[in-house]
């Protein structure tokens, strides 16, 4: 059975995760590593900060069978692209390798 998890509930797990394994930060400060929480997957994502309010985020890993529901999220410009795997969404179509992403200017 999978996981089904509130935004608080997945931040609480990231939160536990950084506790358990340390986040690594570049020696300039603009270069972020954490590991996945374990009962979320395995893998770990990469921020690094190109210039102020804009951010580059990779993930590598593969998630357990998860559901996330999250509030309503207002940001300028988002791009998304995945190289391999696939994401489904309740609201919008699949996502997968051959399929991208722009959304922003407003409400998501």
């Amino acid at each position: 059975m999978g996981l089904d998890l509130t935004w608080q509930e997945s931040n609480e797990l990231w939160a536990e995760a950084v506790q358990q394994s340390p986040t690594i930060t570049s020696t300039d400060g603009l270069d972020t590593i954490q590991a996945l929480p374990p009962r979320i997957g395995s893998g770990y994502g990469r921020i690094t900060e190109l210039q102020p309010e804009m951010e580059l985020n990779i993930f590598s890993g593969t998630f357990h069978d998860l559901t996330l529901r999250m509030p309503e999220n207002e940001h300028p410009l988002q791009f998304t692209v995945y190289l391999s795997g696939t994401v489904e969404g309740l609201n919008s179509p699949s996502m997968n390798k051959d399929l991208g992403l722009i959304s922003g200017s407003g409400m998501q």
